[in-house]
């Protein structure tokens, strides 16, 4: 019986040290105690910590408990601690400080072993999770630098799912519907925006889905003008997984857009129905000219924009004087000149003619002719 018995032990011990060689991490057993002193530890502590296991055991050279990051001991203490009180297993992260001076993250998962002495023993495994927590850490940075970018785009944006439901939206987009956060995600966009439950039939959504590619729309959004644009996110295949919806707030450019359109009329009207004629030339071609200047010079509109402003001009001479007395006009200039104007008729009636440089992308002036009695 004791031959079998010693046969089963010997046996049993092979088998664990088997299934310790396969595990790829620390199998530990050690003292309960504030060193965390080992009584059995495998050498795959070496490749983790730079240390052999033999400085380890029975704190020979040094107690496992002096390579745990000191930021980190009360954190693994705490831990442990809670473990054993409550007789369950104990899990924990902590960073340990190799030979080397490099920090390591590991995770242990350990628990309480019945003991026939009157000491606490402790057993457990340690895996190197640095290359895991570092991608971790890596990818947290990243999120936090995306949710700040994404807070920090000065217009509301939505992302939406493939079912027009909204996963995410950033600070602008609450800011702009009044609404908090958990009051919009999971709700469909047209719900919170429209109230109706299905995305309009002719809108930016529904035809972003036929066609593949951004839609915008310009409508209405209570007592503002806005600019819907939505496009689509793709999958590796192409196909349409969800999208992303961009609400700007255009009212302002509207009302300037507005005002421009009404100023452009007005000075339009001006244009033509001022008793002097007015116009516009560039390299002395004329761009355009108003209905007095067509009847002091007898030419259509169709007769004169696009010629040469030498069809006016009594002569080459006059016409190289009127020129060099207005070519270097610049900023809110005035040049104030006399001349001849020769109608088509061969008439010759004598103008004062006010030339101003035009600060344009055309580079040119405007002009004004008034006859001289």
């Amino acid at each position: 019986e004791l031959k079998e018995f010693k046969n089963a032990l010997e046996q049993s011990q092979r088998q664990f040290q088997s299934l310790v060689k396969n595990i790829p991490g620390i199998v530990y057993l050690c003292y309960y105690d504030e060193h965390w002193t080992m009584h059995y530890m495998v050498k795959e502590i070496e490749k983790i910590s730079g240390y052999p296991a033999s400085d380890f055991i029975n704190s020979n050279v040094r107690s496992y408990a002096s390579i745990i990051h000191p930021d980190d001991l009360d954190l693994v203490a705490k831990a442990v601690e809670e473990g054993v009180s409550k007789n369950k297993p104990y899990e924990v992260e902590y960073r340990i400080i190799r030979k080397d001076g490099e920090i390591v993250w590991v995770y242990e998962k350990g628990q309480k072993v019945p003991s026939l002495d009157s000491k606490v023993w402790l057993n457990g495994i340690i895996f190197d999770i640095n290359e895991q927590k570092q991608t971790a850490i890596a990818l947290d940075i990243a999120a936090e630098e995306w949710r700040t970018t994404f807070d920090a785009i000065p217009n509301a944006v939505f992302l939406l799912n493939r079912e027009c439901r909204i996963i995410k939206c950033n600070r602008n987009a609450t800011t702009l519907l009044g609404k908090k956060k958990n009051e919009l995600i999971g709700q469909r966009y047209c719900k919170v925006i429209d109230g109706q439950d299905e995305p309009c039939k002719h809108g930016p959504y529904i035809c972003m889905l036929k066609s593949g590619h951004k839609e915008s729309v310009v409508r209405l959004l209570g007592k503002k003008t806005v600019e819907f644009t939505i496009a689509p996110i793709l999958d590796p295949q192409g196909e349409i997984y969800g999208s992303v919806l961009l609400i700007v707030d255009v009212s302002v450019l509207k009302e300037k857009e507005i005002l421009l359109r009404n100023q452009k009329k007005q000075l339009k009207s001006i244009f033509h129905t001022a008793p002097i004629g007015i116009g516009v030339a560039s390299k002395r071609i004329f761009i355009q000219v108003n209905e007095q200047i067509c009847k002091l010079s007898g030419y259509t509109e169709e007769e004169l924009v696009g010629k040469n402003s030498r069809m006016l001009h009594i002569n080459d001479e006059e016409y190289e004087r009127i020129a060099a007395g207005y070519e270097h006009l610049k900023g809110n200039a005035i040049a104030t000149l006399q001349t001849y104007l020769k109608r088509k008729d061969g008439k010759e009636i004598k103008v004062s003619v006010n030339v101003s440089a035009l600060n344009t992308d055309i580079n040119g002036f405007t002009f004004t002719i008034m006859p001289i009695d």
